[in-house]
């Protein structure tokens, strides 16, 4: 946000849709419908991997560059930052092949450094509103995959997204509370 009521974005991509109930005349009318000048969509006939590999990169972002207090392009100039990330990916890629979503390490991180250097000096939606006494969206992230993993019996496999949630919960209790 540039201020109260003014909104700059930066579109990376694409945006896909797809179909999770409806079928394909629905979906292209869609499509259709909110393509314009500034934003771009595509029918995508596979969104579940595109939705998984978003949820997970957007778990990485919106929790450990809050943590950091900096901005989205961390994983690219920072190799530490980077194999924390890599650990979070990793974890999130083998709960989701457990749900039947094949994803791969080496090209979400592709896409999480695609992304890291294409919007270096942005901050992340998260971190946003924590400077601005916002609720964060981090329930719809992190602690939503924790709630998979809790289904599936595999607390364990993920820990550190659980303890990224946890951190970033705590730290906009704490500004919303300042």
């Amino acid at each position: 946000m540039v201020n109260s009521s003014t909104v700059k974005f930066k579109p990376v991509s694409i945006s896909p849709i797809g179909i999770i109930e409806g079928n394909n005349q629905t979906l292209e009318l869609i499509v259709s419908q909110l393509q314009n000048e500034y934003l771009k969509f595509r029918v995508e006939e596979n969104i579940q991997p595109i939705i998984w590999t978003k949820a997970i990169i957007n778990c990485v972002f919106n929790s450990i560059c809050p943590l950091l207090e900096t901005d989205n392009g961390i994983f690219y100039r920072n190799t530490y930052a980077l194999d924390i990330a890599k650990r979070i990916l990793s974890d999130c890629i083998s709960l989701a092949q457990k749900v039947g979503i094949n994803l791969e390490v080496d090209e979400v991180t592709k896409t999480l450094l695609m992304i890291s250097k294409s919007s270096d000096g942005q901050l992340i939606s998260t971190y946003q509103d924590l400077n601005n006494k916002r609720k964060t969206e981090i329930d719809s992230l992190n602690f939503a995959l924790v709630d998979i993993a809790s289904r599936l019996k595999m607390d364990d496999l993920v820990k550190e997204v659980r303890l990224l949630g946890e951190l970033i919960k705590l730290k906009s209790v704490l500004s919303l509370n300042d």
